[in-house]
């Protein structure tokens, strides 16, 4: 790049942040880094060095069924439900 061509310092900055939030959002997703999906790198987990999280569980698809697993779970503890929740 020549000089008139050249990122101005407002753009360097801008560019750093951008670049930084975008790793920030893959490290929080546990997504693999470029190098290590082309098997360039060795495959660590994410950029961090620290382990992928493990996924998410699957959620119930109604609001309801999130309810009866939580009672569910709570009669397998040996808890009573209240005259409410029967």
């Amino acid at each position: 790049m020549s000089a008139e061509t050249a990122f101005t310092e407002e753009q360097q900055c801008y560019l750093q942040g951008f670049v930084a939030g975008a790793e920030a959002a893959r490290v929080l997703r546990g997504l693999p880094t470029f190098a290590a999906t082309l098997g360039l790198a060795p495959e660590s987990g994410t950029a961090t060095g620290a382990p992928a999280p493990p996924p998410a569980e699957a959620r119930p698809a109604r609001a309801e069924e999130i309810h009866r697993a939580i009672q569910d779970r709570l009669l397998a503890a040996g808890k009573k439900l209240t005259a409410e929740e029967k």
